[in-house]
């Protein structure tokens, strides 16, 4: 409602809300799994900004640079070890090689064939794992 003078008022049109379209559950999930090779690769961008700010470059920023890369490297190489393997569950070991990085207890599991996944579990209230059990509840139904 709007103001109009003297103690009258007008009813203003409100619009209607604009629809939002956000990414699903499997895309989050995604976007968390490869969250620690994005976080590698924002530290290349900040020691590549500090490199390009200075008038004199040191040993120093190019060590963080180099470090920075090859963090990217590492990362990117454990994402790919991690999701290599497509053979079906029944061949997957019994026994967690590892705990994951991440915060809520996730396990890293290995194949008879070697290659090693990172399995998120929705019992500790883990959101990738949530999103994944309700992903697969979704396609059985």
């Amino acid at each position: 409602m709007k103001f109009t003078g003297r103690r009258r008022l007008a009813l203003v049109a409100v619009p209607d809300p604009v629809p939002v379209e956000g990414p699903s559950l499997e895309e989050l999930a995604a976007i968390e799994a490869e969250e620690p090779l994005i976080l590698a690769e924002l530290d290349v961008v900040d020691a590549e900004c500090r490199i390009a700010r200075r008038d004199v470059v040191t040993e120093w920023d190019w060590r963080r640079l180099r470090r920075a890369q090859d963090k990217v490297t590492r990362v990117a190489a454990q994402l790919r070890r991690l999701g290599a393997c497509s053979c079906p569950p029944y061949r997957w070991t019994d026994t967690e090689v590892r705990m994951s990085d991440c915060r809520y207890g996730c396990k890293v599991w290995r194949c008879r064939c070697g290659a090693e996944r990172l399995l998120h579990s929705a019992i500790y209230g883990c959101p990738t794992g949530r999103a994944a059990l309700t992903a697969a509840a979704a396609a059985v139904a």
